[in-house]
């Protein structure tokens, strides 16, 4: 929902949690790519300003799972794959769960030589987990090393794609291109959190959670060479009581979270992929504190009822280390109320209707704050969001059917946007306001199934966004802008996946993903046109005493597509494409036990 208007790399403005505990940090960013997705084993999202139980924010949450499997005992999985332009990857899962224990190790290394010059990878995670049940209290804690290297091609121009594709972003008589200043990302990341859960008589529940974490972040770029160092702390509770009487259920929940971050910026000259001299260098410290209260009513006949509200705080200190004698500024940002209601009705068991009201606050992240040009920028406005949302679900009371549909109208007053200055330096300004529209729908069900014949099911899933997204008031400079659509976002996008399931253990996964055309300045003179990515992979599972062996290969971009992802928006020189792969190949084995 408009999210990259903020964010054309990493995740910004989106608030992560892993087992509850937060992945973003203080300062507003997540380092999202740092984990493997097949560590993750469930997926639950708020979408729009979630407002009370999260705190701040205008786009919403994810909240991530990697808890082990439901089944008691000793499990096991080790894979190896191998692909399209040098990759290579392997892993390993082990799991051991009891009545009152359970724990979980997860490695990963991959790494590949990459489809254009200058995007070589390299990204290797260990992850252990420890969970314990007492009678009425809950322990769960987890570590997280995390190491990634990628090299960063740089925008090309539209005839310098069509020149060659695959090309880094070559040099100019002004200055180097991406290869000889050896531009890339390093990233070494600790975390650490552990939370707790009890439980006592009348309905009430104590949890609370901690977290620490330490990066080392090392970021070569055509015009400089940044180094930060950032340390984290992060701390939170949430207080319950739960009852029900003559037909209603009611929990009430307050809390809190207070994240802690501080990071040691350093930037030099790029001297050909190594620190030159000194640009400059900054301690800043982002605090993120906020309160809230939440009270959830379930009446027997079919209502629900949620309200909730939070009071926010973001806070930055910073202070230029080579300015001698400077003093520490500050600067704050307060949302003393951001409310969300919520109503939902079943009117039948398998069909209920929703509507939700509610606002945002999202201050701008450490990364527009103190962007990669060497700046501060203290005068740069928090985000607010007014938010409407109203849809419906539908169950299949007789057959495996789901529909859902979403209307939802967003207010974003004071919008960051981000620009780009000559030398392709990013910057953030506020943008005025802008209006966020869409509906969505979303399908899934099967199609057949018959248990003995050759295709034993078929089940499709489909989804469909119409995004009308646009400034409605928005001057820079001399140019007016309002009505102009919103930059980066497209106006449609679907998805359609269809699974087939055979008989001998043969499946086969179809997909096709539609991203529409979308806008690359907010002049709207420049436009991406939309395009169909496929992708196909059959498997074939075995099994071999008490392990199971699985065989899978998949087709990435099946019907070959010249398109682009990640465009750089507002990119000076007109520099706003990053091509990607054509039809490319893997394969991956995996046994488990």
């Amino acid at each position: 929902r408009g999210s990259a208007i903020r964010s054309p790399f990493g995740v910004r403005n989106t608030k992560i949690y892993l087992n509850g505990i937060p992945l973003s940090d203080a300062g507003g960013n997540t380092y999202f790519n740092l984990l493997d997705p097949q560590l993750v084993q469930g997926v639950s999202l708020v979408k729009g300003p979630a407002a009370s139980l999260y705190g701040a924010g205008t786009q919403g949450v994810v909240l991530l799972d990697a808890a082990p499997s439901s089944s008691l005992g000793q499990h096991g999985q080790v894979q190896a794959g191998l692909g399209s332009y040098g990759l290579a990857q392997g892993g390993f899962r082990l799991e051991n769960k009891s009545q009152d224990r359970q724990s979980l190790v997860h490695g990963q290394w991959l790494q590949q030589t990459g489809y254009r010059q200058q995007t070589a990878l390299q990204k290797g995670q260990f992850y252990g987990q420890l969970a314990r049940q007492l009678k009425r209290t809950a322990f769960n804690g987890f570590v997280l090393l995390a190491h990634l290297r990628y090299q960063t091609p740089g925008g090309l121009t539209a005839g310098q794609v069509a020149a060659n594709r695959r090309q880094a972003r070559p040099s100019t008589a002004t200055l180097p291109g991406a290869v000889a200043q050896e531009a890339g990302v390093q990233n070494n990341t600790v975390l650490t959190g552990w939370k707790a859960e009890h439980k006592w008589g009348q309905g009430f529940f104590l949890k609370g959670f901690l977290s620490l974490g330490k990066t080392s972040f090392k970021n070569p770029f055509i015009t400089n060479f940044e180094k930060r160092d950032e340390t984290q702390f992060n701390t939170g509770f949430q207080w319950g009581w739960q009852s029900a009487w003559q037909g209603m259920k009611a929990e009430v929940v307050v809390g809190g979270e207070a994240l802690f971050l501080e990071a040691d910026i350093q930037q030099f000259d790029n001297d050909f992929g190594r620190p030159g001299r000194q640009q400059s260098h900054d301690l800043v410290r982002a605090g993120q504190r906020f309160l809230f209260g939440q009270i959830n009513l379930t009446w027997s006949k079919g209502w629900q009822v949620q309200l909730g509200s939070s009071s926010n705080l973001q806070s930055y200190d910073y202070k230029r280390q080579m300015d001698l004698g400077q003093a520490w500024k500050e600067r704050r940002a307060r949302a003393p109320f951001v409310p969300r209601l919520a109503v939902q009705y079943r009117f039948r068991p398998n069909v209920l209707v929703y509507a939700l009201a509610s606002k945002g606050f999202s201050p701008p992240s450490l990364a527009e704050f103190r962007p990669s040009d060497g700046l501060f920028y203290p005068f740069l406005q928090p985000e607010f969001a007014e938010n409407v949302e109203a849809g419906f679900r539908w169950n299949s009371p007789s057959h495996p059917w789901q529909w859902s549909l979403a209307f939802y109208r967003n207010r974003l007053l004071q919008t960051i946007t981000r620009r780009l200055d000559p030398q392709g330096q990013e910057y953030f300004v506020n943008a005025g306001t802008t209006a966020q529209n869409g509906v969505e729908v979303q399908f899934q069900g099967t199609l057949y199934q018959q248990a003995k014949a050759s295709l034993g099911r078929w089940d499709i899933r489909g989804q469909f966004s119409w995004q009308d997204h646009r400034f409605l008031q928005y001057q820079s400079g001399q140019n007016d802008y309002s009505g102009n659509p919103l930059t980066g976002v497209p106006q449609a996008m679907a998805q359609l996946s269809q699974g087939f399931y055979f008989q001998h253990n043969w499946d086969v996964q179809l997909g096709f993903q539609y991203t529409g055309a979308l806008t690359l300045n907010d002049a709207a003179t420049v436009r991406d046109k939309g395009f169909w990515v496929g992708q196909c992979s059959v498997k074939k599972t075995f099994q071999w005493k008490a392990k199971t062996i699985s065989c899978q290969g998949l087709v990435d971009n099946l019907l070959n597509v010249d398109y682009a992802l990640g465009n750089d928006i507002n990119a000076a020189g007109n520099r706003f494409y990053n091509p990607a792969p054509g039809r490319n190949y893997s394969i991956l084995v995996k046994l488990s036990w």
